[in-house]
């Protein structure tokens, strides 16, 4: 998918509810993150009062928000009985398990509308200001064809005085009378000159924005309408967008990210390691992650963590049950220990796989294989089509890079997809 196809799906608009803000004392990012999920309401599906919101989607519409900063904030809102959060199964996506979010009664009263200015009142008071300037020409005019008189002419001057008013008045008179007519037609070009033409440049100016800001709304509505469009053909045209590929691909790649970044559990102890998880998860009510390939639980095995903070596991048919073991619960951990990456990793296993998805699913991954009764560290290579809907599985071994295929149950050495990738799983060091 091209980058202008994605850059087209983002949301372009994000409300600032300041009262909303200064009420419950949100940071920047929680309002930006409130008002991102009230928008959300208008375009994401309805399962049940859920949005299934990815984070896929998050990083695609608020990419200045990172994963770890999104969780903290998504649980600072439902501490705060803004937004609720938990697990929900979306049948237009297969039956996916993801992570759904529902805006609470308090939520609600997030103000997402913005105001734009009354056209007409514009141009009305544009128009009031016109008329304002008009009458100060008329008033100014009349003033030039009779001047007034000064307040000191008013009191009973004195003889001399009176003389010498009368001969400054004579001289006025001779001067306003030679000059009067030039100076009414220059002032009056003068004023229609700069006054006039700058109203008139505003009006049009403000007429020419207005027009602006429709064209605006029209161009915002259009994409919003081809977001949508977007957005469902993406969900129910599989086959040209092949989703589950591009989604595994988005998956791998963040999980890459955060094996060469570290977690941000990194350099805890093993039993601080615990108790972080531990609390995070519980807080949420998330998935911590499910594919534990240790040998002791089947590939969609799905742990948690409870409300009375103990792991927990859901199984493929959705029985969820408490670990008592300690041994099950210490290997567990110490297998999330040594496999940090793959902290809040879920991985859809419900589909059968087509194999561009278990080739990225499985890249770059390490498998243990007995070979003439000892242990072999291989490389996976890629799942190759053998056709008649069977593939096969080709390793690397590590010492002398020799290409081998990997055995399926009863030694053949094709099977399906869904074999191939319950093959692998099971190897997985």
């Amino acid at each position: 998918m091209s980058a202008s196809n994605e850059l087209s799906k983002r949301t372009r608009v994000l409300v600032k509810d300041l009262i909303f803000q200064e009420q419950y004392k949100l940071t920047d990012k929680q309002t930006d993150l409130m008002s991102y999920i009230s928008n959300a309401l208008t375009w994401a599906l309805n399962i049940n009062g859920f949005m299934p919101l990815t984070n896929k989607k998050f990083a695609q519409d608020l990419p200045q928000m990172g994963t770890s900063s999104l969780e903290a904030n998504l649980r600072e809102l439902k501490n705060m009985e803004l937004i609720e959060v938990e697990m929900i199964k979306v049948p237009q996506w297969n039956n996916a398990t993801v992570r759904g979010i529902r805006v609470t009664a308090k939520g609600v009263e997030y103000n997402n509308h913005f105001i734009n200015a009354d056209e007409k009142k514009v141009i009305q008071v544009l128009q009031e200001q016109i008329e304002l300037d008009r009458l100060k020409i008329q008033e100014l005019e009349a003033k030039l064809k009779s001047p007034s008189k000064s307040p000191e002419n008013s009191n009973p001057p004195k003889i001399k005085e009176l003389k010498e008013i009368e001969k400054s008045k004579e001289e006025e008179k001779e001067t306003i009378t030679v000059q009067k007519p030039l100076d009414i037609e220059k002032i009056k070009d003068e004023l229609k000159a700069e006054i006039v033409p700058e109203i008139t440049q505003v009006i049009q100016q403000t007429l020419l924005s207005l027009q602006k800001s429709e064209e605006k709304k029209e161009e915002i509505k259009e994409e919003e309408e081809s977001k949508n469009k977007e957005i469902k053909k993406e969900e129910f045209n599989e086959e040209e967008f092949n989703r589950e590929e591009l989604d595994e691909l988005a998956r791998v790649k963040e999980v890459e990210i955060r094996k060469e970044n570290g977690s941000k559990y990194k350099g805890l102890s093993f039993s601080d390691f615990i108790e972080d998880v531990t609390r995070d998860f519980a807080i949420t009510s998330a998935p911590i992650c499910n594919y534990v390939n240790n040998g002791e639980w089947l590939k969609g095995a799905m742990f948690s963590i409870n409300s009375y903070k103990k792991l927990s596991i859901t199984n493929s048919v959705g029985d969820n049950y408490q670990i008592k073991d300690p041994n099950d619960i210490h290997k567990f951990w110490l297998w999330l220990y040594k496999n940090q990456h793959r902290i809040g990793d879920v991985i859809n296993y419900s589909a059968k796989p087509s194999i561009q998805t278990l080739n990225i699913r499985y890249r770059g991954t390490i498998l243990k294989v007995k070979y003439n009764g000892h242990d072999r560290l291989f490389k996976f290579k890629e799942v190759v089509d053998v056709g008649s809907n069977l593939v096969k599985v080709e390793i690397v071994e590590q010492k002398n890079n020799q290409i081998a295929t990997l055995l399926f149950e009863g030694s053949r050495k094709t099977g399906d997809t869904y074999e191939a990738d319950s093959l692998i799983f099971k190897h997985l060091v």
